[in-house]
């Protein structure tokens, strides 16, 4: 299976090498998604996330450079957008871009309409030079890569056309060629046949499951940026709970500062009134104390006087019975 799986892609790819020398295109694409969101997204590289460029209008026509699963990096041939970058072919299941028959040779040589105003409206003043080097030197390095490849092509293509001539010119052997011969030569055209046909089938077999497995990773990618932005919000939620728990902590010690502050101006005032009365009732007992010595010193006073009176009253009678 090994072997007939390398013969498939040698074959296959001189069938696409043979193709190119004639033509000299390669697949053309129609932009079909974006319109309703102003144009298909272009990066400048392969990755979702990487630096977004611009966007293609609906019903631009692009020339293939590269294609890695369901991401193009192609070059614009019509339409308005940036020259080259990378669009999605898919997305979510909905086709963005569709094949089509037109060669990319003769759009080249009609009149293609300039993306400047595009290209300068979707990407920021400050971001232009250095996305526009970035991919005059992207652009410049996969055209000496598919360079390298249309030379390998070719060569393999020219040693598949020298073999396949020699064996036209051996088909046109003698017909003196014994019954034996022309039976092995049938014998071997039926094998060829069957190997070239048990080749299509494992081709259209390679070509299944290569759609299946970039349908695969299309849903990887997307089931893993669905949890990516699931994640997102569980942490969005997780924050604005954390900030609401620590504001309503602070306000509840707020809150308990300003009620101890509150006790404690109480207690102040409660022990200065306390203090106060103390103050105003030993006062009180002074002023009393006071006035009951006031109040003995007068009564004292008065009963001297009235005992002087009483001895002066009995020194007069003493006298008067003397005089007697």
């Amino acid at each position: 299976f090994g072997q007939v799986l390398v013969a498939l892609l040698r074959l296959w790819g001189v069938a696409a090498a043979m193709t190119e020398r004639q033509s000299g295109d390669k697949q053309v694409w129609e932009v079909v998604g974006g319109g309703q969101t102003g144009g298909l997204t272009v990066r400048q590289k392969a990755d979702r996330n990487s630096t977004e460029v611009g966007r293609l209008e609906t019903g631009t026509l692009v020339e293939q450079l590269k294609r890695e699963g369901e991401r193009l990096r192609y070059q614009r041939l019509t339409g308005s957008g940036p020259d080259t970058g990378w669009v999605s072919t898919k997305a979510k299941g909905k086709e963005l871009l569709r094949r089509t028959n037109h060669q990319a040779s003769a759009l080249k040589g009609g009149a293609v309409p300039s993306n400047a105003a595009a290209t300068v409206s979707a990407v920021p003043e400050s971001a232009q030079p250095a996305t526009n080097e970035a991919s005059h030197k992207e652009g410049g390095e996969t055209a000496a890569a598919g360079a390298s490849e249309r030379a390998a092509d070719e060569q393999f293509a020219e040693t598949a056309c020298t073999a396949e001539q020699e064996r036209t010119a051996g088909q046109k052997a003698p017909e003196e060629s014994t019954n034996a011969e022309a039976s092995h030569k049938a014998d071997e055209e039926r094998a060829a046949d069957d190997a070239a046909r048990k080749a299509e089938d494992e081709r259209a077999a390679a070509e299944v499951a290569q759609k299946t497995a970039e349908e695969h990773v299309a849903e990887a990618a997307q089931k893993a940026e669905e949890e990516e932005l699931a994640t997102a919000e569980i942490n969005r939620k997780a924050e604005e709970t954390r900030v609401s728990a620590e504001a309503e902590s602070k306000a509840e010690e707020e809150r308990a500062a300003a009620e101890a502050n509150r006790r404690a101006e109480e207690e102040r005032l409660a022990a200065d009134a306390v203090r106060k009365a103390e103050e105003e009732h030993a006062a009180a007992e002074a002023a009393r104390i006071a006035e009951e010595e006031h109040v003995a010193a007068e009564v004292a006073r008065k009963a001297e006087e009235e005992s002087a009176a009483a001895e002066a009253d009995r020194k007069a009678e003493e006298a008067r019975v003397a005089a007697e």
